[in-house]
């Protein structure tokens, strides 16, 4: 453990969530001592938390360069308990909720340090556990609301979920808006909130409007204080986010949003599309403007832009004129030539998707369409299945692509059935052995399908428990979890397992997944300091 608290600097810089690398083979040894020792390694680092700075600690550290070389090869290089404490800080977040809960108390208590960063890594650690103790959460409150309290927290912090669990903080949130350097956090904690981010609607149109908060004076803040674009974007976007969360939809919200769609920033054009699709049929009297507007120089956004008057539906219908167009692949004369064929094809499925979702009456010219992209997409399987008025003729259309050669597109076929007549035993049976399939990527596709279209446990939570266990598919595996609900109980002596497993990200995801599911299953938050 000492070994670990007093490497070199460079390992240090990973963010704690996947800090599991080990460039050093020494290093990598001990971490992996620490993992097998699992919670017999957190009253060591919390005493090393608990450490404080002595006159000698102070000498050495000032000393040691001066020594003779013959001395500095016996005498190890100093690390100050500063940087000591903050690595076992981070060294406790990084090994996750088998680490912090019964390091609670110490963190806790660290909130009140006197330096900065180390009361902040120690708010950002305790991060896994407010949701669960009530008094780390009023702890925390007390930080987050003293004079600088949320400057110097970890970017993880801004977009967890227990934002919505302390409503107390919604005032100070809102003051954040006014920072330019705070405000893009602040933005991402509102989103977190939700409908209940609604007070804070005039700071968010602002924030959403020139990336920060504060009345008339704002724009000359921006001229003294030389805010960067790219930190003015970032507030922007985030706030545009926000705003769509809060569930309200007067003219003010709506004038936000086209004022976005038309930004000159591809970002925002894009985020205005997001934002202006979550209002549904709110959104109707923007629809001309967007008709007007829909060209876009970027590809990504305009498949946006698509996109979203498709998920407005039928209050979009204004836009099939140009959606034909796009669909036929007769683009403006004011786009890029340099458009290549493959973004072309995203551009014309896209228009197609659209149009399907805006009037299912002219989905059946397309359905022909739509099944030969069932290989390649799986938003043309969704956009099937959701087709009910239409199930006479696609299901017949579907069970052609299930014996096909291709699997993949057999797969998908046999979820569109599956959506459209639910009790189908050959669709089901088809998901069911590809989820036993040697090809694990094969397995996660179908177990996802089949969960989506039959909410099966039994052959579908195996799956993901395996895909878990691998990072490139890890967050798959988890959402495929998470949408099991309490269903994946009898998978919590897994996860349990998984709290100390070699890598960062999937010790977070298992202790996450238990917090939900099974909670009492999860280690004891020791609130009583080390």
């Amino acid at each position: 453990m000492d070994r670990l608290l007093t490497a070199p600097l460079t390992i240090w810089r990973s963010p704690p969530e996947t800090f599991d690398n080990f460039s050093d083979r020494e290093l990598a040894v001990c971490m992996s001592i620490v993992l097998r020792s699992e919670t017999n390694c957190v009253p060591y680092l919390c005493r090393e938390l608990r450490r404080r700075e002595t006159a000698f600690d102070r000498f050495y550290v000032a000393r040691w360069r001066t020594l003779p070389a013959f001395l500095t090869r016996f005498l190890p290089e100093p690390v100050s308990v500063r940087t000591r404490r903050l690595r076992a800080i981070t060294l406790l977040q990084c090994l996750g909720h088998g680490a912090v809960r019964p390091a609670a108390g110490t963190l806790i208590e660290t909130l009140s340090d006197p330096t900065p960063e180390i009361a902040a890594q120690a708010a950002s650690a305790l991060g896994l556990v407010l949701p669960e103790s009530p008094r780390a959460r009023g702890e925390f409150i007390a930080y987050f609301q003293r004079a600088r309290g949320a400057e110097f927290l970890g970017a993880e912090m801004w977009s967890a979920e227990f934002w919505k669990d302390i409503p107390e903080l919604l005032p100070q949130l809102v003051r954040q808006l006014g920072i330019p350097c705070l405000a893009g956090d602040a933005a991402r904690a509102l989103d977190v909130y939700g409908t209940n981010a609604a007070p804070a609607l005039p700071a968010l149109v602002e924030a959403a409007t020139d990336g920060f908060a504060g009345g008339e004076g704002r724009l000359e803040k921006v001229r003294r204080d030389r805010i960067s674009p790219g930190l003015a974007m970032e507030g922007r976007c985030n706030a545009l986010l926000a705003l769509a969360k809060t569930g309200v939809r007067n003219g003010r919200v709506l004038e936000t949003f086209s004022l976005a769609w038309n930004d000159a920033v591809p970002m925002l054009r894009y985020n205005g599309g997001a934002a202006i699709a979550a209002c549904g049929e709110a959104a109707a009297p923007l629809v001309p403007r967007m008709i007007a507007t829909l060209e876009d120089e970027d590809a990504f956004t305009l498949l946006r832009k698509i996109n979203a008057l498709g998920e407005l539906g039928p209050v979009a219908r204004a836009a099939l004129l140009k959606l034909r167009a796009y669909e036929s692949g007769e683009f403006p004369d004011n786009l890029p030539k340099e458009f290549t064929e493959g973004t072309v094809e995203d551009i014309q499925f896209a228009a197609t998707m659209a149009i399907c979702m805006i009037t299912p009456e002219e989905a059946g010219a397309r359905l022909e369409r739509l099944a030969a992209e069932l290989g390649n997409r799986e938003e043309a399987a969704r956009c099937l299945g959701s087709l009910k008025c239409l199930a006479p003729r696609i299901v017949p259309l579907m069970r052609d692509r299930l014996r096909a050669e291709d699997r993949l597109a057999g797969t998908r076929a046999a979820f569109v059935i599956l959506r459209l007549e639910p009790g189908d035993g050959e669709a089901r049976e088809r998901l069911i052995t590809e989820c036993e399939s040697r090809d694990l990527l094969r397995r996660l596709v179908a177990a996802r399908l089949l969960l989506g279209a039959t909410r099966d446990v039994t052959h579908t939570l195996p799956v993901f428990l395996e895909t878990l266990q691998r990072p490139e598919m890890r967050f798959e595996a988890e959402e495929g979890i998470r949408a099991c609900g309490y269903a994946a109980r009898p998978a919590a002596p897994q996860l349990l397992k998984l709290l100390w497993h070699p890598s960062g990200e999937i010790r977070r995801a298992a202790g996450d997944i238990l917090r939900e599911i099974a909670p009492e299953t999860l280690p004891h938050i020791n609130e009583r300091a080390l």
